[in-house]
């Protein structure tokens, strides 16, 4: 018997982050998480027949789920890992972006938000406008490289918006002499190498680098975080889906307190995750999934009060859950599948009155599932136990 799961459908206006959880618990009743990740993460035993109609399936079922106008933005996609990224790309940040038009001045060169379909690439002569302050060409189809002299093009920029594009070729190391710096926006281009020093930006507010082609997959790749340290009204630290390596500096204990997303999904780093995070009290956001981090989860997490999502999915972390993560009585989402955690399911669970997603699935927990975590409220989007003992 099949059953049929209805969400509200996304239209760009409503809530994003909760339609994305539904619509991953959708997938998982029927069966079509992993065509997320593409072919390449169906079962190896399905024929092609099976893995084609798998993928169909869930390009449909997102499909489906999104009204018209959202629709019409990520019609090209043909495929569901493609049309997934799109929406995450897309709209995970939009609240950043709303609220980077609020700080826009007199001298602001903009052509975003659908409003536009450029293609081709940047006219040099937009770069003699050196009054700008921000220039902001998000969601066309534009591509070239980043100016290696942008700080003598624009030495005034205080907003530099290129996400959603075609951009190729590497973050100029001149970026550090944009002093002026607040938001720096280059998510989803097709940029390539390592990212420059970046300790002169000390107005920094927003680094965004997501779903580029950044880093060497070796160590030291992430050296800038460190930088980052001197950016002491940093917000949003988002570099999910790029090719970092090597492990997590020391240094991210003494990042901005006022960091409210930390997010390095989807990398390869590997190591232990540093001891220091619960330095960062405002965190709402904090993502370390599909990595290699092995060792322990720092109990020190547990001081992060105001965190709303937590994800370390897909690692090689061991030992048990910290009693400490009882103190997140703001979670929402928390994803811990795909380790090596092991001991009882903690009892601890049951303090998560706001937990609409919980994932324990395929790791070694054992003994029974405690009667504070079934008698939870508010779950009632997932609660996936599967793939232990």
């Amino acid at each position: 018997m099949s059953v049929k799961y209805d969400i509200e459908k996304f239209n760009g206006r409503n809530d994003f982050s909760l339609w994305r959880v539904k619509m991953r618990a959708v997938l998982v009743q029927q069966g079509l998480l992993k065509a997320l990740q593409g072919v390449e993460a169906l079962p190896q035993d399905w024929s092609a027949e099976e893995k084609e109609d798998a993928l169909n399936r869930a390009h449909s079922a997102i499909m489906l789920s999104l009204s018209d106008e959202v629709l019409r933005e990520v019609d090209n996609e043909t495929t569901a890992a493609g049309l997934w990224l799109n929406l995450e790309s897309r709209y995970m940040t939009k609240s950043l972006t709303n609220r980077l038009y609020l700080k826009q001045r007199l001298y602001t060169l903009r052509m975003t938000e659908g409003s536009n379909n450029l293609s081709g690439i940047v006219p040099p002569s937009i770069y003699n406008l050196s009054s700008i302050v921000t220039f902001d060409i998000q969601q066309n189809q534009i591509r070239g490289s980043i100016p290696s002299d942008l700080p003598k093009k624009f030495p005034n920029l205080e907003g530099f918006l290129i996400s959603w594009n075609q951009f190729t070729g590497s973050i100029p190391v001149s970026i550090s002499n944009l002093t002026n710096l607040v938001n720096f926006e280059v998510q989803d281009n097709k940029l390539t190498g390592k990212v420059p020093n970046l300790q002169k930006l000390v107005n920094l507010e927003t680094f965004n680098i997501y779903n580029n082609q950044l880093g060497t997959g070796t160590d030291g790749d992430l050296s800038f975080v460190s930088d980052l340290t001197n950016a002491t009204e940093l917000k949003w630290l988002i570099v999910y889906f790029n090719n970092f390596g090597g492990t997590l500096p020391t240094s991210i204990s003494n990042l901005s307190t006022k960091l409210e997303i930390f997010g390095v999904q989807g990398n390869k780093l590997y190591g232990n995750i540093p001891a220091g995070m619960g330095n960062l009290v405002n965190l709402q956001l904090l993502s370390f999934g599909k990595n290699n981090f092995s060792g322990y989860i720092p109990s020190d997490i547990g001081k992060l009060t105001r965190l709303n999502q937590l994800d370390f999915e897909s690692n090689r972390l061991s030992g048990s859950v910290p009693t400490s993560l009882q103190n997140l009585t703001m979670l929402s989402l928390l994803e811990l599948q795909g380790n090596n955690l092991q001991g009882n399911i903690p009892s601890i669970f049951g303090k998560f009155n706001s937990i609409l997603h919980l994932d324990l699935s395929q790791n070694n927990f054992n003994g029974t599932i405690p009667q504070e975590v079934i008698g939870l409220n508010s779950l009632s989007i997932t609660l996936n136990l599967s793939g232990n003992q």
